[in-house]
């Protein structure tokens, strides 16, 4: 069995956040197994998109930018990131020898595309055309 924690559950709708998600082997009674590596396998659906499985392994000879990766030492890493419409993003986790596949839900939330001068605490009615120009 596995552990698949991601490191936040929303992020923002902005094309660029992104989540964490950690692989961690367990045995039956729940004890992290560093000394059994399986293939883990990502698919996501909705408003993200997969960035990479990572592990750790400086020595592999593949590149992190793939959907199917073995755990290093018993971990991996999934790196999913936001689009920039605001929804659900549902990320499937399947490993290697586990016959039902993990799922974790992430949310996006929309997020402010521009600043209004009341954000910033400038009242209109004090910006006049008689302010001085800069030297």
């Amino acid at each position: 069995q596995a552990a698949v924690t991601p490191d936040r559950t929303t992020i923002k709708a902005d094309g660029q956040d992104l989540s964490h998600i950690t692989v961690e082997l367990r045995d039956k009674d729940g004890n992290f197994v560093q000394t059994d590596d399986r293939r883990v396998t990502v698919t996501v659906e909705g408003e993200g998109r997969l960035r990479g499985v990572d592990n750790g392994d400086v020595r592999r000879d593949k590149c992190a930018v793939t959907n199917s990766l073995d755990t290093y030492f018993g971990r991996a890493l999934i790196v999913v990131q936001s689009t920039r419409k605001a929804g659900k993003i549902r990320v499937n986790v399947s490993v290697e020898g586990v016959d039902t596949p993990y799922t974790v839900e992430l949310g996006t939330e929309a997020t402010a595309t521009s600043v209004s001068a009341d954000w910033i605490g400038i009242s209109m009615e004090s910006v006049t055309a008689d302010t001085p120009e800069p030297l």
